[in-house]
C-alpha cells in the first residue's frame, strides 16, 4: 500500500464523485465556516496573523523551530539511513524536535528578588523555581553592595556564586529578576537556585532562622534555639506538606509582633505553643534560663504541621497570611465593622457569656488571653475580623476576666514570694531592674528579669 492511498481521496474530480459530493465540495464547505479571499482559500482570523506568523519570526520567539533548516537536515538523515515514511524509525526521527517532546518543553528557570526586613534589619533574598514552584527564602547581613560585605555571609556567597547571569544592580533595587541560562555563568547560576530550592531544610537553613528568631525576640531578652529533633521533624513526611522557609520566617515574625511580649513575660520553667491558623503549624516551645548567659532561652523542641492539634499548655495563635495592616486593610477592616455592627457586638456578647462561665469554672484561671478567643471564634463566623472582635470586646467588658493576662501573672503557674525569697524586688524601672539583674546572678538575676519583663508588658 502506498502513502498516498492511506493519505485519503486526493483531489476530487469527476471520475470520484458521488451523489453528495461533488467537484469543489471542499471549497464550498470551507465557506460556510470562513470567508474566503480570491483565491479560494480561507482567509486569515486576524489581519497580522500570517505577518507574525512567519516561520523565521516564530523562529526567534522560540515558538517553532527553523524549519528550513530543520526540515533539510532531516530529509538528508532519512536518506542517508533509508527510512520510509510510517516506519518506526521515520516516525522517531520527525517527531522527537523539542517541541513535540511530550513534558519536555518547560525548561529549568529561577526567578528571583532582594527585599529589606526591617524588622529584623536583614537582607533577603527570594527564590523561586518556575519549573516546579519552589519557594525559599535566604537571609543575609546588610551592605552587600558597600563597606558591610562579610565575604563569610551565606546570603553575601550566594550572590557572589550567582554573579553576572543575573542583573545584579536590578535586583539590588528591588526588582524581579531571572538567571540568564546563555550566559558563561548561567550553569553555575543555575546549580546554585536548584540547591536553595529544594524541599529539605538543612542545618544551615535552621542555623540562618535562628540568627533571624535571635534579633527579633532578642529586643524581649530571649534566645532562640533549635533541638536535633527539630530538624529530623521538620522534614518528616507526616507532614504530608513540606515545611518551607518562608513559612518558618513568617511564623517567628508574626509570634513576635502578636506574642512577644507575653511570652517573656512566662518565665523560666514554662512550656507553651506556637500556633499557625493559617498554615496548620504548631511548634511546641520551652523557656529555660541559661545561667551561663544570663538570658531565657527559648527552645523550639518540636514542630509538625497538623489540623486540630491540641495541646495541655498555653497557646499562641497567628495567621501567617496576614503579614502586616497597611492603611487599605485598616479602612477595609473598618469599613467591614461599620457595616455588621450588631453582627460584632452579638459575638462579643456571646463570648464574654461562654467565657464568664470558664472564668468561674477554672477559678479565674484561664488558660488563653483575649486574643486567642477571638481569633478562635471568628474562624467559626463568615466575614468576621478577630482583630476588631478583640476592639469590640474590650469596649463592652473590658479586661476584667484577663487581669492576671494583663499584667502577666498566671494563677498556678509561680509560686507566690519567690522574687522576696530570692532577696530582689520589682521596685522601680524596667531600665534599673535591668541593670540589677545584670549585677547579680543565679536565682535573684532571674527574677530581676521576671520583673523587668512584667513592667514592659503591663498595660497602665
Amino acid at each position: 500500500m502506498k502513502i498516498d492511498e492511506v493519505a485519503g481521496v486526493g483531489i476530487i474530480d469527476k471520475y470520484n464523485t458521488t451523489v453528495d459530493v461533488k467537484p469543489g465540495e471542499t471549497e464550498r464547505q470551507a465557506a460556510k465556516l470562513f470567508p474566503m479571499n480570491k483565491g479560494g482559500k480561507p482567509q486569515p482570523l486576524h489581519a497580522n496573523a500570517a505577518k507574525n506568523s512567519t516561520p523565521n519570526k516564530l523562529f526567534n520567539l522560540g515558538l517553532a523551530e527553523n524549519i528550513s533548516h530543520t526540515a533539510q537536515a532531516l530529509k538528508d538523515k532519512e536518506k542517508k539511513l533509508g527510512l520510509k515514511p510510517g516506519d518506526p524509525g521515520w516516525f522517531k526521527l520527525w517527531f522527537d524536535l523539542p517541541l513535540l517532546r511530550e513534558g519536555k518543553n518547560k525548561s529549568e528557570s529561577y526567578l528571583l528578588q532582594l527585599e529589606r526586613d526591617y524588622d529584623a534589619d536583614m537582607l533577603v533574598l527570594h527564590v523561586k523555581d518556575n519549573r516546579t514552584g519552589a519557594r525559599t527564602e535566604v537571609r543575609g547581613k546588610l551592605g552587600y553592595e558597600t563597606n558591610g560585605y562579610d565575604p563569610t555571609d551565606r546570603l553575601h556567597i550566594i550572590l557572589d556564586e550567582i554573579g553576572k547571569a543575573a542583573n545584579i544592580s536590578e535586583l539590588m533595587n528591588g526588582e524581579v529578576v531571572s538567571i540568564n541560562p546563555n550566559h558563561p555563568e548561567g550553569e553555575k547560576a543555575k546549580a546554585v537556585a536548584r540547591q536553595l530550592t529544594k524541599e529539605d531544610i538543612t542545618t544551615i537553613d535552621l542555623q540562618q532562622l535562628e540568627t533571624f528568631a535571635d534579633k527579633l525576640f532578642g529586643k524581649v531578652g530571649i534566645d532562640v534555639e533549635f533541638t536535633r529533633h527539630f530538624l529530623d521533624r521538620v522534614n518528616d513526611i507526616r507532614n504530608q506538606k513540606p515545611i518551607t522557609m518562608s513559612e518558618l520566617t513568617r511564623l517567628f515574625k508574626q509570634e513576635y509582633k502578636r506574642w512577644g511580649k507575653p511570652i517573656a513575660q512566662m518565665g523560666p520553667g514554662q512550656e507553651a505553643v506556637m500556633k499557625d491558623l493559617q498554615t496548620d503549624i504548631n511548634l511546641p516551645f520551652a523557656l529555660r534560663w541559661d545561667e551561663k548567659n544570663q538570658e531565657l532561652d527559648l527552645i523550639a523542641k518540636t514542630i509538625m504541621r497538623k489540623k486540630g492539634f491540641r495541646t495541655p499548655n498555653q497557646e499562641f495563635p497567628v495567621e501567617s497570611k496576614v503579614e502586616e495592616e497597611n492603611p487599605v486593610g485598616y479602612i477595609g477592616r473598618k469599613l467591614n465593622f461599620a457595616f455588621q455592627a450588631d453582627r460584632y457586638i452579638k459575638a462579643a456578647e456571646y463570648l464574654h457569656k461562654i467565657l464568664k462561665r470558664k472564668h468561674k469554672e477554672t477559678d479565674g484561671n484561664l488558660r488563653h488571653d483575649l486574643g486567642y478567643y477571638t481569633q478562635m471564634l471568628s474562624q467559626q463566623v463568615k466575614n468576621m475580623n478577630g482583630r476588631e472582635l478583640e476592639d469590640v470586646y474590650l469596649t463592652l467588658f473590658g479586661r476584667q476576666l484577663f487581669e492576671n493576662f494583663a499584667d502577666g501573672k498566671v494563677k498556678g503557674k509561680s509560686r507566690p514570694g519567690r522574687v522576696k525569697r530570692a532577696g530582689a524586688s520589682c521596685d522601680g524601672s524596667v531600665t534599673e531592674l535591668r541593670r540589677k539583674a545584670k549585677n547579680s546572678s543565679g536565682e535573684k538575676a532571674k527574677m530581676y528579669h521576671w520583673c523587668a519583663n512584667m513592667k514592659a508588658g503591663r498595660k497602665k
